[in-house]
C-alpha cells in the first residue's frame, strides 16, 4: 500500500493540471512502475510476476522512449491549488481502492481490512 498513494496522485497528475508535469514528462507511466513495484513486493507468484513485471517494463520502456523522443518537463509553474486537488482526488481514489479491493479483486489491499 505504501507505493499505491504517489502511484495514484502521478496517475492523476497525469490527467490533471498540475506541477506534476514539472517533474516529469511521464507522470502516468511513472505511477504505473510504481503500482507494479508495490504489487510485485507484495505478491511473488508467478502470474504476478508475469503481470506486474511486464507492465512496469512497459512503463520503463515507454519513458526511455519518450526521453529518447524528446518528451520535455513543463516549463510553466502553476498555483499550489492544483497541485491540492491532484492529491486530494489520488487521496480519494486510494481510499476507495483500499476499501474495495476486496470486492474488485478478491484480496484485501491491506490485511485486516
Amino acid at each position: 500500500p505504501f507505493f499505491m498513494l504517489p502511484a495514484l496522485i502521478l496517475l492523476v497528475g497525469a490527467y490533471l493540471p498540475g506541477n506534476v508535469h514539472r517533474l516529469t514528462p511521464h507522470p502516468m507511466s511513472w505511477g504505473v512502475v510504481l503500482w507494479a513495484v508495490g504489487h510485485l513486493l507484495a505478491n511473488g507468484d508467478a502470474a504476478s510476476l508475469l503481470l506486474f513485471g511486464s507492465l512496469g517494463l512497459y512503463s520503463l520502456f515507454a519513458i526511455w522512449s519518450g526521453n529518447r523522443r524528446g518528451a520535455r518537463k513543463a516549463a510553466l509553474a502553476m498555483t499550489i491549488d492544483r497541485d491540492l486537488v491532484v492529491i486530494g482526488v489520488g487521496l480519494l481514489l486510494y481510499v476507495a481502492l483500499v476499501f474495495l479491493h476486496p470486492t474488485l479483486f478478491g484480496v484485501a489491499a491491506i490485511s485486516g481490512l
